[in-house]
């Protein structure tokens, strides 16, 4: 109760309806969050993880090695899949992939449905300008990893075993 009236106050302060909050983690904690906002959704943000694994070891907080970074989102991912078949109903998976370079109205509109929120143009005019192919880092990998097939070879098999714990098969792959 105290919880939901803070958030309530925050939102009349700053004339909002929605509060949103994008940190990662809070997907391995979604049911515990549930109990103290009911009605809370929660959008998992996927992301080819091979590029995850690029990006984790530049910062200091990481791990320092490509395939050690691998299974660190590996890792991750099992806690939030665990955690996902408490809460299910409030989750949506989406594949950064599908949103910015194959389906992208499709995707943004799944997206509008399942936070209940109608389109508005300032919105859309966003996710266009700001949502771009070139901004994702897409396919990093191939290019910062010596051994790419070796690395794509593991990256294949951890997400067989996610798909198998419940994960979306991503639509389509690089």
């Amino acid at each position: 109760e105290f919880f939901r009236k803070f958030v309530n106050l925050q939102l009349a302060q700053r004339n909002r309806s929605r509060w949103v909050d994008t940190t990662p983690t809070n997907l391995m904690r979604n049911s515990a969050i549930s109990k103290l906002l009911p009605g809370s959704r929660f959008i998992h943000m996927l992301r080819d993880g091979r590029d995850v694994a690029c990006s984790v070891v530049r910062e200091r907080w990481g791990p320092s090695e490509h395939f050690e970074a691998l299974e660190w989102w590996r890792d991750r991912l099992l806690t939030v899949l665990d955690e996902a078949k408490k809460n299910s109903d409030s989750i949506l998976h989406v594949w950064l992939e599908e949103l910015i370079h194959h389906e992208r109205d499709q995707t943004f509109e799944r997206i509008m449905d399942f936070v209940e929120l109608s389109e508005s143009a300032k919105m859309y005019s966003f996710f266009n300008e700001e949502m771009q192919p070139k901004s994702a880092h897409s396919q990093r990998w191939k290019s910062e990893i010596q051994d790419a097939k070796k690395f794509s070879s593991r990256y294949e098999e951890i997400l067989e075993e996610l798909i198998s714990k419940g994960l979306p098969t991503p639509m389509k792959q690089f």
